[in-house]
């Protein structure tokens, strides 16, 4: 995450010697105060990632409890099962596909999670 093509970056910065692909992590030219201004300014989005990939885990394992209280949150909208993406946090692709899913299904969302029976 926060990655830059090498040549858009700051000709003083030093090219590190197994950066073979021409990227440099832009977090890493930041000062230490700005660094830690944009980790505060990331933490709520963090927060929100993690209770997604949360949420979808618990939801595609728990196939006794969550994943049929998920589908009848879709059966009452009158939406077609799908099942949430599961997410893993190294693959940026995996994180994009659950938030557009959980964004398709925002009211079923708002519904399932809002179920105290849910947890």
């Amino acid at each position: 995450e926060g990655f830059l093509p090498y040549e858009e970056c700051d000709d003083d910065i030093e090219e590190k010697s197994d950066n073979l692909d021409g990227w440099v992590d832009e977090m890493a030219v930041l000062s230490q105060a700005k660094h830690q201004d944009m980790d505060h300014k990331l933490h709520p989005v963090k927060l929100v990632l993690a209770k997604l990939r949360k949420l979808a885990y618990k939801t595609v394992f728990l196939t006794t409890k969550l994943l049929p209280a998920w589908n009848s949150c879709l059966t009452d909208l009158n939406l077609p099962f799908k099942i949430i993406p599961h997410d893993v946090r190294t693959q940026w692709n995996l994180t994009y596909d659950l938030l557009t899913f959980l964004l398709e299904h925002k009211e079923a969302y708002i519904w399932f999670t809002g179920d105290v029976k849910n947890g």
